[in-house]
């Protein structure tokens, strides 16, 4: 099985040096992806 991360690109997780941070992370554990929205806006 394989696992994958979703980072937000809105909100106040979403400071571009946490985001990087959590991307890292996501990384050295072995993650198989990381996902952000590509919407502007989400309903």
């Amino acid at each position: 099985m394989k696992y994958g991360i979703h980072l937000p690109n809105s909100g106040a997780f979403a400071d571009p040096e946490l985001v990087i941070e959590i991307a890292d992370l996501a990384e050295r554990s072995s993650l198989e992806s990381v996902w952000v929205f590509d919407h502007i806006l989400t309903p």
